[in-house]
């Protein structure tokens, strides 16, 4: 059984997203990432210490 609940945009190659309810997490190639510039609209977010969210999901 997989936690993850939707992926988009593998076949493309260059933007993967995946859904995995509590978190989403975006997977880009360079000229995607400029593109999308999520960076900017995500510039006011906090920060999220990976071993501490891998501690709460796997609990």
């Amino acid at each position: 059984m997989s936690l993850r609940d939707h992926v988009e945009g593998h076949k493309n190659g260059n933007w993967t997203l995946l859904d995995y309810k509590g978190v989403v997490i975006h997977i880009f190639d360079e000229e995607a990432r400029s593109f999308y510039d999520l960076d900017r609209i995500w510039k006011d977010g906090t920060p999220v210490d990976i071993e501490e969210l891998k501690k709460e999901f796997f609990a």
